[in-house]
């Protein structure tokens, strides 16, 4: 015979349809219909999926048993921030100034091939006070690195080397003057006081490199110089020649003091330390910095020598 559901030919004594599964002949008191087959998840599934679900559960538990307590020594061995700033000055106008444009690398070598540094910026008081020591932008403290007080870098050089702007920029000085150390106030570091001679020097004014490109930006000095090759309010390149290296005004031997500063709009200005400050663990923070009259020194340059 034929199942009623499907059509497909089936025993003539057959209760259900052996293709379809549709019920032919009811049991008593059961009505005759359609037997739906549900295939459900077979237990073995199940048994692996909790122990999967468990095995995940105990890693995430020893994670973070684990992070928690790298979290807490984190925390116990993190420097104490709050104290170490707690004494530190708010910087002023010229240092907010400096901080704005320590993105702002522009320097050039101020001279061909390789010279001798012979003195650092003294990150303590670069302002010629004597305090028996200085701090070097790395953070060191000695009495046995160059020159106490120094507000640039000085490289040795035999005299006659040819100097160049390490900017763009326009002279706004270049000629002679009489330095202060060689009245002897402070007195001149190499003793000769008064100096033979007065000090030759250039004074490159970039303050287009500035914030904002206002009257405030940075200039730079050239001292001790044997020659001068520009003239003021003149327009420089860089890599101009400005002039030769020698020996004038307060100097034991011939040299390049170069000095970078920064000026704000109002006429504040500041010696800064053109290779910016890296810190130590002893001494984290740029005293000069946070010193009222001081400012941040930032790493400035492009090409360095």
């Amino acid at each position: 015979m034929q199942c009623t559901n499907c059509g497909n030919e089936i025993p003539d004594k057959a209760k259900v349809c052996g293709h379809c599964g549709h019920r032919l002949k009811a049991d008593p008191g059961i009505p005759a219909q359609s037997t739906v087959v549900k295939q459900g998840i077979p237990n073995w599934a199940w048994g692996l999926g909790g122990a999967l679900v468990t095995l995940i559960a105990g890693i995430i538990l020893v994670w973070a048993g684990s992070s928690s307590e790298n979290r807490s020594a984190i925390i116990q061995n993190q420097p104490d921030f709050t104290a170490m700033s707690s004494s530190t000055q708010i910087p002023t106008i010229a240092s907010r100034a400096s901080i704005q444009s320590c993105e702002n690398r522009f320097l050039y070598r101020p001279f061909i091939g390789k010279f001798s540094l012979l003195n650092v910026f003294d990150h303590e008081y670069p302002t010629q006070e004597r305090n028996k020591s200085i701090v070097t932008w790395r953070g060191e403290r000695s009495a046995n690195i160059g020159y106490d007080g120094h507000p640039g870098i000085d490289w040795e050089m035999p005299e006659g080397t040819p100097l160049l702007s390490a900017a763009e920029g326009w002279i706004r000085f270049a000629g002679e003057e009489v330095e202060p150390e060689c009245l002897g106030s402070p007195p001149c570091p190499a003793g000769n006081v008064p100096c033979k001679t007065v000090v030759k020097r250039v004074i490159v004014d970039t303050r287009s490199h500035g914030k904002d490109g206002a009257w405030e930006g940075y200039l730079i000095a050239y001292y001790h110089l044997s020659q001068i090759d520009v003239a003021e309010d003149q327009k420089v390149q860089v890599g101009q020649q400005i002039g030769l290296s020698g020996q004038t005004g307060c100097a034991s031997s011939p040299h390049l003091h170069f000095q970078v500063l920064w000026s704000d709009a109002n006429g504040n200005w500041s010696a800064v330390d053109p290779f910016g400050w890296s810190g130590s663990v002893d001494i984290p923070l740029d005293p000069w910095a946070s010193n009222p009259s001081g400012a941040v020194s930032c790493y400035l340059w492009l090409d360095e020598p």
